[in-house]
C-alpha cells in the first residue's frame, strides 16, 4: 500500500481496513471514534450508513454498517459499492443480508 505523504499539523489518514475487525467486535466504539468519517471509503459508503441509521438509529445501524464495511474489506469492495448504489437508487432496504443476496445475483446473472 502507498499513501500520499501528508504535510502539516494535525493531518491524519485511516484506512477502514486496519480497524473494521476491531470495531465489529464492538460496535458501540465507533459512534464515539473520532475518525468516524475517515473510516468510508466512499460517498456511497456514507449515503448507505446514514439511510441504515434511518430505521436503526444507535448501535443496531452502526453495527449493520460495519458489517458490511467488513464484508467490502474482505471482498471485492467495488462490488459492495455497486450494490449499495444500486440499493440506495431503487430505495430499497440495505442491511448485509441483502447486500449479500444483489451480489450473489450480480454475480451470477
Amino acid at each position: 500500500m502507498s499513501c500520499e505523504r501528508l504535510v502539516g499539523r494535525n493531518q491524519h489518514r485511516v484506512d477502514f481496513r486496519h480497524v473494521i475487525w476491531s470495531l465489529v467486535r464492538k460496535p458501540g466504539a465507533f459512534q464515539r471514534y473520532v475518525y468516524r468519517d475517515d473510516l468510508f471509503p466512499t460517498v456511497t459508503f456514507r449515503r448507505a450508513y446514514d439511510a441504515l441509521q434511518t430505521p436503526h438509529r444507535g448501535t443496531k445501524g452502526d453495527l449493520d454498517d460495519l458489517r458490511i464495511l467488513h464484508l467490502a474489506a474482505t471482498t471485492m469492495e467495488s462490488e459492495v459499492e455497486a450494490v449499495l448504489q444500486l440499493l440506495l437508487e431503487e430505495d430499497a432496504r440495505i442491511d448485509l443480508d441483502t447486500v449479500k443476496a444483489v451480489s450473489v445475483k450480480i454475480v451470477v446473472g
